[in-house]
């Protein structure tokens, strides 16, 4: 429930730890103290953690740097968080030559964890910064903690941006707890008061007959907007304007990124993978296209024609190609947040790494290179081919993924684009009236500035030849 430590120390000396944390926490960075007796208590995990403390020995009485290093890398192995993102490791040491193949060692070690790799590895000296269980000069210890996140400014860059998400994650509380009046502060109304108003906003978001489904999300759904608007309209503060230029040295150079980068960035983008609380209907998820539709009769009872057919006239793919056969979920997002009866939308597709043999019909959309299953794939989806089902139709179908916010806005927008064009009967000219050599022959600058006089006149006589009636998209 409390927020996460950012900063955590491993130790084998209880007092150095006391030492290190009360500094740390004086500061204002909240330090978790972890004592290391041949293992970590139980429980603790490091998440979201970006600083971390260890001593290069710990309880080992040895001169083999291997099992020092060996030691450090089983406790990143097996208690950094998938999750948890860049970090810096501090090594406290007397000897800094010492912890110069740690680094190697790690990436060696580690390749199947490479999150429990540290994205850097600094030395500080105990003597130099701690006696007994005090820190000498806690404000130089900070200072050197400082020094060293900043001494790589991209992922210095990185922590800057997350602790900025987090102060407009925080001010969006404290606006709402604002809201409540002055003589309603007392404890006993104030938490009256806030629970009328998550009421109020989680009833808004999406209907009084859902809130009660998922307390949280329904509160979530009314904040996000509010969060968004914040984080939309962070700037470059001043005190870290010389991080940023650091981070971004070149603004606006080409990145000249491989296809795989590209794929690998446009999926983080707009793919999640992790499906573990995605439910078959909800927005944006990819399903499975069950092996039973695929069949050619179900196929044209369903679709009007058979797969060769679809994957050929109607995606402008070689009906050979390697695909796979998906639905994606494209309700609108009114009718989603409000939980609407009724079945939800799905929208035929394939997804695969074949390329189109032709420009793609207008009913077409297609996404960005995707790396899927280490290899870059594309979906292709055609408006006309939609199904609707219920949640009990669909709930043995595998989950592939669930597209993100935005690729399933840009998909479902395009979706109702396309529906919604006019089309017009409208005749049109094979030829258009020749001015008169008259006109065609007077200067502009002799020209009426009126233009009564000079306006040009089709030819007498002259037919007008117009092609049969089209139909205009």
């Amino acid at each position: 429930m409390l927020p996460k430590p950012r900063v955590a120390a491993i130790d084998d000396e209880s007092s150095a730890l006391v030492a290190i944390a009360d500094a740390l926490n004086a500061s204002g960075a909240a330090c978790l103290k972890l004592l290391y007796t041949g293992d970590l208590p139980d429980g603790a995990k490091l998440e979201q953690v970006r600083v971390l403390f260890m001593d290069l020995h710990l309880s080992l009485q040895s001169n083999d740097q291997t099992q020092h290093f060996s030691t450090i890398g089983g406790i990143l192995r097996d208690n950094i968080a998938p999750n948890n993102g860049p970090f810096l490791l501090i090594v406290w040491t007397l000897f800094p030559p010492q912890v110069e193949g740690l680094a190697q060692f790690l990436c060696e070690r580690l390749q199947d964890t490479p999150h429990a790799i540290p994205t850097q590895i600094k030395t500080l000296s105990k003597i130099d910064h701690i006696r007994g269980t005090e820190v000498i000069d806690p404000a130089k210890l900070v200072q050197a903690v400082q020094k060293m996140v900043v001494s790589e400014p991209q992922i210095a860059a990185l922590i800057n941006w997350e602790n900025r998400v987090s102060d407009a994650a925080a001010d969006t509380i404290a606006q709402l707890v604002n809201l409540v009046p002055s003589d309603k502060r007392d404890t006993p109304a104030l938490v009256v008061e806030i629970g009328r108003l998550l009421n109020a906003l989680a009833t808004e978001a999406v209907g009084a007959s859902n809130v009660g489904k998922d307390r949280f999300a329904a509160v979530n759904e009314a904040l996000l907007p509010i969060l968004y608007d914040r984080v939309s309209r962070l700037r470059m503060a001043a005190p870290d304007e010389r991080l940023w230029k650091q981070a971004i040295a070149t603004p606006g150079k080409k990145a000249d990124l491989s296809d795989e980068e590209a794929a690998h960035l446009n999926t983080m983008l707009h793919v999640d993978l992790d499906v573990s609380a995605v439910k078959p209907t909800d927005r944006g998820v990819v399903l499975e296209c069950p092996a039973a539709t695929l069949e050619d009769a179900p196929f044209r009872e369903a679709f009007g024609m058979d797969t060769t057919s679809f994957l050929r006239d109607q995606l402008s793919l070689d009906p050979t190609a390697n695909v796979r056969w998906i639905l994606v979920q494209i309700e609108g997002i009114c009718d989603y947040a409000q939980a609407q009866a009724g079945p939800a939308l799905y929208v035929l597709g394939v997804e695969t790494s074949a390329k189109q043999m032709k420009v793609s019909p207008q009913a077409v959309w297609q996404s960005p290179i995707l790396a899927i299953e280490n290899e870059q794939r594309q979906i292709f989806v055609n408006y006309r081919f939609c199904r609707t089902f219920t949640d009990a139709l669909v709930k043995a179908n595998n989950k592939h993924y669930r597209l993100r916010e935005a690729l399933t806005n840009d998909l479902v927008s395009r979706f109702h684009s396309y529906g919604a064009r006019p089309g017009i009967i409208a005749f049109r000219q094979a030829s258009l009236p020749k001015l008169s050599s008259a006109v065609a022959a007077t200067p502009p600058e002799s020209q009426d500035p009126g233009g009564a006089e000079q306006k040009a006149k089709p030819a007498e006589n002259s037919a007008h030849d117009f092609t049969v009636p089209h139909q205009v998209d």
